[in-house]
């Protein structure tokens, strides 16, 4: 049993205010995402911190760490153009 993927989308909108959110499901299971953030508050994060940022929402949602409906979640991440911070 996995996650819906309006599920998926409305934990990160949650989260980060403003995202735009799209979830791909990999498997046709819901249990395996592709993410496509983007948020202005990405902004002067690294790469890194951008994905763990993430990872902080999803983890009480993985199966390994916490027995959730979600087996793997991948990430891709990117600051809106018009946002003066991703100069």
């Amino acid at each position: 049993m996995g996650m819906p993927r309006a599920e998926v989308e409305k934990l990160v909108r949650d989260a980060l205010p403003g995202a735009r959110v799209v979830a791909t499901d990999l498997t046709g299971t819901e249990d395996h995402w592709h993410l496509r953030v983007e948020w202005s508050g990405f902004g002067g994060m690294k790469l890194f911190a951008q994905h763990r940022r993430l990872m902080d929402v999803f983890q009480p949602h993985l199966e390994a760490v916490a027995g959730g409906p979600i087996h793997a979640v991948q990430f891709e991440t990117s600051v809106p153009e018009s946002d003066p911070s991703s100069d």
